[in-house]
């Protein structure tokens, strides 16, 4: 018989250290976060993470979301239907997308099986402003074309005055009619930036705010044709769903001023991507600015030949303080429904599971 005392015991630190290491919930996370994030995982999950530059790959996904019951990925991972469907992610109670748009995720598929989606608002509302009104400088002015001038100047002299301002023919911000296409957070705080530059502000949103639009100087519309016709420049700052996806195409385009510039820090799928090229090339449009683009991250070619645009590489939430709040957020949902059993604020599709 054995003696139960003359078995030796393990030390209290390695026996709490094994037991709670073993109860762990296990979730898989497809990039690094900013560290302030990854100690939050750190504390509450066992975790494998991609450690990889770019978007991962759907059968890495797959092989590595095997036994988990959480997912933290990005707005490049797409988890369709057959991520979803695969035996791998039989497991999964909850994913949480690091990002403020989660048209990569389907939702509706997964409100199916009662797996709740979060994604991170609030965090990048600044930083996706600034670009914006960066776009709008940038395209107005024409700073990359100067630059791009400036600096093949063979002479290493300042350009031609006289031809320069010929070719400007530009009247300031102050003359010119913005028509912001979304009057959330970020569209808000554009209008708050172009105000500060002395332009008038037109608004089209779904859900009119009229004491939000008062308080900002935001006169909303009704129609978004008539905000399209009466625009100097025309930001995208709308969220990209099935009534979204594909709102600006040709018909819109050309209803747009030829002086028009197009500026889209929201998603490249609310624009029929082959037709702003067309318009860009015929001069239907003056130019665009973007920050987005229809297949992320890949970028059309016939874009990058196009003098009368400016393209960011998706750096809408490019700041130390944004990229922070989102992983904190995101991690931050996950402890609360895996660990705590709480419903955290950010749910996406809340509405399934409370009623």
């Amino acid at each position: 018989m054995l003696n139960f005392f003359s078995v030796k015991k393990p030390t209290r630190s390695i026996f709490f250290q094994r037991f709670f290491s073993s109860t762990k919930p296990r979730i898989y996370v497809t990039r690094v976060l900013p560290d302030q994030a990854m100690k939050i995982l750190d504390q509450y999950f066992e975790y494998d993470v991609f450690r990889g530059n770019s978007a991962i790959p759907q059968d890495t996904l797959i092989k590595n979301v095997k036994d988990c019951v959480g997912l933290l990925c990005l707005l490049t991972d797409p988890i369709n239907e057959t991520v979803i469907s695969h035996p791998n992610f039989s497991k999964i109670k909850m994913v949480a997308n690091y990002a403020v748009g989660y048209e990569n995720v389907n939702v509706a598929k997964l409100s199916e099986l009662k797996i709740p989606v979060t994604n991170t608002p609030g965090c990048l509302t600044e930083a996706t402003a600034d670009i914006a009104m960066s776009l709008i400088l940038a395209t107005h002015q024409r700073f990359l074309q100067h630059d791009q001038a400036l600096r093949s100047n063979q002479n290493g002299t300042i350009l031609n005055f006289q031809k320069d301002t010929q070719d400007l023919n530009l009247d300031p911000l102050c003359n010119k009619t913005l028509g912001i296409v979304g009057l959330g957070r970020i569209g808000q705080a554009l209008a708050i930036r172009a105000r500060g530059f002395g332009m008038k502000i037109l608004a089209y949103t779904r859900t009119p705010r009229p004491k939000i639009s008062q308080r900002i100087g935001v006169e909303e519309l009704t129609k978004m044709d008539d905000l399209l016709q009466y625009s100097d420049f025309v930001s995208l700052n709308c969220p990209c769903t099935e009534q979204t996806k594909h709102l600006i195409g040709m018909e819109q385009l050309k209803m747009m001023k030829e002086s028009a510039i197009l500026i889209n820090t929201a998603r490249g799928k609310i624009v029929v991507e082959d037709d702003l090229i067309y318009a860009l090339k015929k001069r239907i449009i003056k130019a665009a600015g973007l920050d987005v683009f229809y297949n992320e991250p890949k970028i059309n070619p016939e874009l990058s030949k196009l003098q009368n645009t400016v393209l960011l590489p998706h750096i809408g939430s490019a700041t130390t303080r944004a990229r922070a709040g989102m992983g904190i957020l995101a991690a931050q949902s996950l402890v609360d429904y895996l660990v705590h059993k709480k419903w955290p604020k950010n749910f996406v599709n809340k509405d399934i599971f409370i009623k």
